[in-house]
């Protein structure tokens, strides 16, 4: 627990989000860049947490894969920027300011974690992350009678609702439906 206040003190809790989002929304491989060893350290269990938990319960039909990660120190990729051109680069605290509406809701996911004080917020963090990843694939046909006109944003979420515990949560799988099947 104390680890992860750490981690989300020193890159607050967008910088986290930023971290998740991109392994969920990136689809080729990505290069985190983290400030520091001890965040590289959380930030690669954190991750690897979150992966783990989708990939033994994703359908092996499922369009939704998650981004195979590095997490290297922003030391490391001065050292080493050669190495790393062309990549995918992911600066957790430079970039995490960037606009993005499922950002936003990410953001809320983790500090709600954060405010539960929950004995493991890692994998509290993990569970919940693959909870809302889960009902994706049956929520897209949903996303397309949409996007087809055939039901307004309100009747989409209000089908999306009944999978989710959590008004942030329903928001956050509506904003990925927005930007996996545009």
């Amino acid at each position: 627990m104390r680890e992860f206040l750490e981690l989300t003190r020193r890159l607050t809790n967008r910088g986290v989000a930023y971290a998740i989002i991109s392994l969920i929304v990136e689809r080729g491989d990505i290069i985190i860049v983290a400030p520091s060893k001890e965040d590289k350290e959380m930030l690669s269990i954190l991750l690897e947490d979150i992966k783990s938990h989708f990939d033994l319960r994703v359908s092996p039909t499922s369009d939704l894969k998650l981004a195979n990660f590095e997490v290297i120190t922003l030391d490391e990729y001065l050292k080493n920027w050669k190495k790393y051109a062309g990549k995918r680069l992911v600066f957790v605290f430079e970039d995490k300011n960037i606009i993005c509406p499922p950002l936003d809701y990410l953001e809320r996911i983790v500090e709600e974690t954060l405010v539960s004080r929950t004995r493991d917020p890692i994998r509290r963090l993990a569970v919940r992350i693959s909870d809302i990843l889960m009902p994706l694939d049956v929520a897209k046909d949903y996303y397309e009678q949409y996007k087809q006109g055939k039901i307004d944003e309100k009747k989409l979420i209000t089908l999306i609702e009944s999978r989710f515990p959590s008004k942030d949560d329903v928001h956050f799988a509506v904003e990925l439906l927005k930007s996996f099947y545009k």
